[in-house]
């Protein structure tokens, strides 16, 4: 007997679209989760500005090799991941997959994190007396 499976087979063996859903919300929970703490840890590194952009698209293109990964490789990937489908364009938009919706969440904790850690603040400084703190007993 033959075991490759007919057309028939692999139409009737496709995932249901409520699977589909649930495995896109976990996906999506998980990108979140680790986007926030790599997000903490640009603030707890100390990065600023260009740098701290870079470390996010990094993060941003690790966290989703890891998903391709965890999903069984790129050979595996089309039967789980819709977009990884649609060539190169798909697997294109794969990778940059999440960075407009876990940007905001991204530099809230790279923010906190930095300000935390580093005890930088910008707006307050503490008041010093006449003779730079000093009293002067003449």
């Amino acid at each position: 007997m033959d075991s490759t499976p007919t057309a028939a087979q692999l139409s009737a063996a496709q995932l249901s679209p409520a699977a589909l859903a649930h495995n896109n919300g976990v996906l999506f929970r998980i990108r979140a989760i680790l986007l926030l703490l790599s997000g903490s840890l640009c603030g707890i590194l100390g990065l600023r500005a260009i740098p701290g952009g870079l470390f996010f698209l990094a993060s941003l293109l690790l966290v989703n090799a890891l998903l391709l990964l965890f999903a069984g490789g790129p050979l595996k990937a089309p039967r789980y991941l819709p977009s990884w489908r649609e060539g190169l364009l798909g697997k294109v938009t794969y990778f940059a997959e999440g960075a407009s919706e876990f940007a905001p969440g991204y530099v809230l904790a790279w923010t906190m994190a930095g300000a935390i850690v580093h005890g930088e603040s910008r707006l307050v400084r503490p008041a010093v007396g006449k003779g730079g703190g000093r009293s002067s007993s003449l």
